[in-house]
This record gives structure tokens, sequence and C-alpha cells, in this order.
């Protein structure tokens, strides 16, 4: 026992400096998309519906898995078969393994299994529980996202240029009657209304698949008709860690695709807010669909990077490795002849060639344009069924892929197993020790009694005489635990 004690604590250590050294997040890739319907509503007013929802390219393998483990029991060994030469995994329950719940399942259980009042009310001192982490949604990937809808309208008769005033030249030839597309309007003749935000933070509903955001259309002014809805999203992802943002200079020597700046819109935003002026009129109307997803780095990224580049082309001192002779690009960025790698970060961020982001500092800006020419069908249509598209409508949906941060499922699932081990230990040396007890107050030796539960603990007292030890396991183990099920079988 003493040997097993060692080695149970040698595997607790482990376990926990794993646990420490791992991030408490992952990356992952998310694809967004966004979409439109128009409907009428009962006073015959134009009501708009904004849909945003995603679906992460790699899926949650990690719950997958350990639900898969948990329904199953665990993988042991892999083994010939009788029949044939395919390999066979065998599989053995096992009541360590944590429960992973699915999505809006209750805690308890069914049939004689343990539920959490039961494991609360035995559990050993020091024994925190805590919630499982759930499969994250759609919008967990955001702590907060911006609505922000204009209607916008253009004229009912739009002015002819001077172009179209020319009275066409006379021609012999056979008249040939080619359909013409509309003539684009022009932007300046168009008018919007103004703004209606709406503002979503994570605090404030649970998580969902989708963003539904509905508008309902101003109604046009005199002479003039109705064009379109723009729709501009200002999303800010969960941020795992903080992210940099590369100076000039740097990211054109070594990032060149991080050289775009901050959004137009959230740099104007920014502007009148230091100003205290509005930017209602400020901002041009726009007549197409954007999509900015700001490039960021994370600090190991560009260190990463920067060690790419010192190894190919070795400037590394021989002497000393850790000591970097700046070469001609190196040093009109960092101002130095030479330095030591470990000073390598604060450099960067005394000279300013890094800037932290704040998590609202720089968020993701869509714009979209909505048009009942454009609408997309919310609903599946059934098997087999042929969907008519009117003449000159077109489908619209708009896509994009995004890295996004997703809470890593290790770090519970590796407390949760350590948290049953220690518990079924509990369970067992606690149930010894009040059979024991029981035993004793039944007038028996003890002595006598503590070598006939040595024997039955470790297998050889599968005697009819020690049949009352075996109960006495049993009535003293926690109910619905390990250690009574193995005393009373």
């Amino acid at each position: 026992e003493k040997r097993l004690d060692e080695h149970v604590k040698r595997f607790r250590r482990r376990v926990t400096c794993a646990v420490d050294q791992e991030v408490p997040y992952r990356r992952s890739h998310l694809r967004i998309f966004v979409t439109h319907k128009n409907e009428k509503n009962e006073q015959d007013a134009s009501m708009w519906t904004l849909v945003v929802e995603g679906k992460l390219l790699v899926g949650l393998l990690d719950h997958a898995s350990a639900q898969r483990v948990d329904k199953h029991g665990a993988f042991v060994r892999k083994s010939r078969g009788d029949e044939g030469e395919e390999e066979v995994l065998h599989i053995k329950s096992s009541s360590v393994l944590p429960t992973v719940p699915e999505p809006g399942a209750t805690d308890g259980a069914e049939g004689g299994g343990s539920s959490r009042a039961d494991r609360n009310r035995y559990r050993s001192v020091g024994d925190v529980e805590e919630d499982p982490i759930e499969p994250t949604l759609f919008t967990h990937a955001f702590d907060k996202v911006e609505f922000i809808f204009q209607t916008i309208w253009q004229p009912e008769t739009p002015p002819q240029s001077s172009s179209n005033l020319t009275p066409p030249k006379k021609s012999r030839k056979r008249k040939v009657e080619v359909p013409q597309a509309p003539a684009a309007i022009n932007p300046k003749y168009l008018r919007s209304s103004k703004p209606t935000n709406f503002s979503w933070t994570r605090k404030q509903s649970n998580d969902a698949h989708a963003f539904r955001v509905n508008y309902a259309g101003v109604e046009a002014p005199e002479s003039m008709k109705f064009h379109s809805v723009v729709a501009t999203i200002i999303a800010h992802p969960t941020q795992g860690e903080t992210m940099y943002r590369p100076s000039g200079a740097l990211a054109e020597k070594f990032f060149p695709k991080h050289v775009a700046g901050t959004h137009p819109r959230i740099a104007k935003r920014r502007k009148a807010a230091e100003d205290g002026t509005s930017l209602d009129d400020d901002l041009s109307i726009p007549l197409e669909n954007d999509i900015h997803v700001p490039s960021h780095l994370t600090l190991n990224e560009i260190i990463m990077c920067l060690l790419q580049y010192i190894t190919d082309k070795k400037l590394q001192d021989e002497g000393d490795k850790s000591l970097i002779l700046c070469d001609k690009v190196l040093s009109e960025l960092l101002e130095c002849e030479s330095l030591n790698f470990g000073d390598l970060q604060g450099t960067l961020l005394a000279k300013k060639l890094i800037t932290p982001l704040e998590p609202e500092e720089d968020p993701v800006v869509l714009t979209y344009v909505m048009k009942t020419s454009t609408t997309s069908p919310q609903e599946i249509p059934p098997k087999d069924t042929v969907v008519e598209v009117p003449e000159g409508h077109h489908y619209q949906v708009l896509s994009f892929d995004m890295d996004v941060c997703i809470p890593s499922f290790f770090h519970w699932r590796a407390r949760e197993i350590m948290r049953r081990i220690k518990r079924r230990e509990f369970e067992y040396t606690s149930s010894r020790t009040k059979g024991r007890y029981m035993l004793v107050a039944s007038r028996g030796n003890e002595d006598i009694v503590k070598t006939k539960i040595g024997e039955c603990i470790s297998g050889y007292g599968y005697v009819e005489e020690n049949v009352p030890i075996f109960l006495a396991l049993a009535k003293a183990a926690p109910p619905n635990s390990e250690a009574r099920g193995v005393a009373q079988a």
C-alpha cells in the first residue's frame, strides 16, 4: 500500500503539472454566415430579419470523445479476435470516469446510479465540485456584438445625366433590341435614415446557435422610394490571451499580411468619442457588402517569427547562443548592435514595435446590404421539393472564416477524474474503518477483525465464514458507491 500511495502521488503531481502548463482555451476556426429575409407585418409594414450564424470547422471532438468513453467505458487493450485477423477493441466499464452531460441534460442518475447529492454528502474533506464545461454554441465566441441599421432611399425619378439629354444619332442599320441593365444609382442622390442601434453582451442571455435581429423599415419621405437597408455588425470576439498589433515598420519586414490598419468606421467612431462630436453625417452610404477581420498576433507568434529569422540568418554568437548579433534589418528596428534574447520582448514593447490590444479596441466589422431581391429562405425545404426562384431574384449569403478561442475541456476533465479517484479511495478507506468499528462493537476481537478485513480486501478471504465481514463492509460503504457494490458481490 505504501508503494501504491507513492505511485498515486507521482501520478497526481504529473496531472497537476500538465493542467497548470496547458492554457485554459484552444484556438479554432469559425465559419460565419450572414443572411436576411423580408416579411410584411399586420400593419403591412416591411419587417427585416438579419440572421448571423456559424459553425466550427473542427467540431468539439473532445466532448464527443469523452461522452463515448463515458458511455462504453475505458479502452484497455487491443487484441486479435478469434475469428479472422481483425483487431478487436476490448472495453472495460469504469466508475472513475466522470460523466459528461449533454446540453440540456439534468444532473442526477436513474436506475440506482449515484447522484450529485450522494456525492456531495459523502465526499472527502477539501473536495470541491465544479460545474461541467458544456459544449459551446456559436454566440459563446463573442463578448459583445453591436448591430446598426439604416434605411436607404433613392429618388422616385432619378435625375438624368447630361449624356442622356443628347439625342441619339440616326442609323440605317436594322434595329435590334438588346436588354439593358438598370443604370446604377449615383450615391450622392441617396438619403439615409438615422441609425438604429442594437447591442448584445454575453451576460444578457445564454449561448445560442445564431443571432436573429428584427428591424422595422422606416417610411420613405416625399419624392423618395426604398432602395435598401444597410446593416453594420461590430463583433468583439472573446480573447483567450493578450493580442498584439505590430507596428508598420515591423509588419513590413516580417508580417506583410498584417499591414492593414483599423477599419475606417471604428477609427471615425473613436475620433468622434474623443472630440465629443456626432458621426451620423460623416459616414458615407455603403452600397456593397464588406468584411473586415483584424489580423492580430500573439506574443509567442511574434517571438517565434523573429527567432526563425535569427536562426536562418545565423545571427547568434558562436560562444553565447543567447546573444543576438543584429544585422541591418534588426539594427534599424531595435536601434542596437546586439542584445540578449531574453531582452527581446522588453525591447519590442519599449520601442513600441508591438502594441497590446484591449478586448474592444479592434473588432470585426461587417457591412451587409439587405434588399428585397436578395432575401434568402430561412427554412430547409422538404426532400424532393423543387424551389422556384422568382425572376431577377438572387439569394445572398455573406460568409467568411475567422479564428476564435474556445474553452479547453482538458482542465475540467483532468480535475474531475482526479476528484473521482480521490472520492473512490475515500469510499474504500471509510468503509474499512466504519466496518471495523461495527464488528468490534458487536463483541468482536479487534485483532482478528483487522486480520479478516485484510484477507477480504486482498482477495484471499472468499470463504463462508467471512460473509459477515463483507456484509459489514457493504453496510459501512456510502450508498450507490463502487465499494458497496464490490462488497455485496
